[in-house]
C-alpha cells in the first residue's frame, strides 16, 4: 500500500445506493478497502444474470481502483448445499466432480468477459472448521437451538432481524420460502429461524463435528468465510437483489450477533435480470453463457460447447 494511503481516511468521490439505509452514501475507507460480493453455487452453468451481477462489481472495483483506492476483493464459492446436492441426484453425478465442473466453466467464462479475478476466493467444504467454531460462539451467546438434530439460529434473540430488508412478514415467509429455508418445518421456534448445521442423510457429504455429523447452512458458511477474509467489518458487500433476503439479512444477523457491532458499511446491491416477468435463475435460465452465446432453453447449456 501506497505510503500516502496510510493513517488517512481516501474520499474516493463516489456515491453508492445503501440498501440498508436507502440512500446515497459517500464512500471512504483508511486504508484497504475490503469488497465481499457472494459468489456462485456451482451446479448449473452460469448465465447473462450472473454476468450482470459480477459484471457490475468488476467496474466498481475497477473506478476504485483507478481513482487510488487499494482494494481486496473477495468472491465465495459456495460448493456444498442442498441445490447442488438435489442436481447432482436429478443428473446421476457425483456432487463434487459437478461443482468442479462447473466452477471451471464459470471461471472460463468470467475470464471472457475480461473480468478481473477476486484476491480471494474461499470456499465452503475449505472453511468447515470456521464455520463450526462461528456456531460454537453464536451457541455460547443464546443464539442457536436444536431441532431433530440440526441446529438453527433464533431469529428471536437477535433483536435487529428484518432491518436490513424492511421487507413485510408475508414477504419474507415467501421468500424463505422459495429460497431453500423451511419455514413450515414444525418445531421452529419461529418459520424464519434458518439452519446453521444440517446432519446429513446416508450419501450426502458430511463432516464429523461436535454439532454431528452433517454440513453447514448457506448462511452461516458464507459468514465464516467472509469473517476470515476480512475480518468483522466489510466495506461493501455485494450481490443481486434477490440475495437481500433472506440470505444478506441472516447474514447479517450472524456476524452481529457475535460482534455486537455493523457488519458492513455499505450494503449494494444490483438488480436482477428478467425474462417474460420471471427472474433468471439456474438452471431454468433461457440465455446462459456459452462461448458468449445465447443457447438453449431451459436445459443446461453443455450441449454447445
Amino acid at each position: 500500500m501506497s505510503g500516502h494511503h496510510q493513517g488517512c481516511a481516501i474520499v474516493t468521490g463516489m456515491q453508492l445506493f445503501d440498501t440498508a439505509s436507502r440512500k446515497l452514501e459517500e464512500v471512504s475507507n483508511s486504508g484497504i478497502l475490503g469488497v465481499y460480493v457472494c459468489g456462485i453455487t456451482p451446479y448449473a452453468a452460469a448465465h447473462i444474470g450472473h454476468a450482470m451481477v459480477y459484471l457490475t462489481y468488476d467496474l466498481l472495483i475497477r473506478r476504485l481502483r483507478d481513482r487510488g483506492q487499494e482494494v481486496a476483493s473477495v468472491r465465495n464459492i459456495t460448493d456444498v448445499d442442498d441445490s447442488i446436492l438435489e442436481y447432482a441426484r436429478a443428473h446421476k453425478v457425483n456432487y463434487l466432480e459437478l461443482g468442479e465442473s462447473e466452477e471451471a466453466r464459470f471461471a472460463s467464462e468470467m475470464s471472457q468477459l475480461n473480468l478481473l479475478p477476486p484476491d480471494q476466493e474461499p470456499r465452503a467444504t475449505h472453511s468447515i472448521q470456521s464455520t463450526v467454531e462461528l456456531i460454537r460462539e453464536l451457541t455460547a451467546g443464546g443464539f442457536t437451538y436444536v431441532l431433530d438434530g440440526d441446529t438453527y439460529f433464533n431469529t428471536a434473540a437477535f433483536a435487529g432481524f428484518g432491518n436490513l430488508s424492511m421487507y413485510p412478514d408475508t414477504l419474507r415467509l415467501a421468500l424463505a420460502r422459495a429460497r431453500g429455508g423451511d419455514p413450515d418445518k414444525p418445531g421452529k421456534r419461529h418459520p424464519l429461524d434458518f439452519v446453521l448445521w444440517k446432519m446429513s442423510s446416508p450419501g450426502e457429504p458430511s463432516w464429523d463435528t461436535e454439532l454431528g455429523t452433517g454440513r453447514p447452512g448457506w448462511h452461516v458458511g458464507c459468514a465464516a468465510m467472509s469473517l476470515s477474509a476480512l475480518g468483522s467489518t466489510v466495506d461493501i458487500h455485494g450481490g443481486g437483489t434477490d440475495l437481500v433476503f433472506p440470505h444478506h439479512e441472516c447474514k447479517r444477523a450472524i456476524v452481529e450477533a457475535i460482534t455486537g457491532k455493523p457488519f458492513v458499511k455499505h450494503w449494494v446491491h444490483t438488480g436482477v435480470v428478467t425474462y417474460a416477468g420471471e427472474k433468471m435463475s439456474s438452471p431454468s435460465a433461457i440465455w446462459c453463457l456459452s462461448e458468449m452465446s445465447c443457447v438453449l432453453v431451459n436445459q443446461r447449456c453443455s450441449g454447445s460447447r
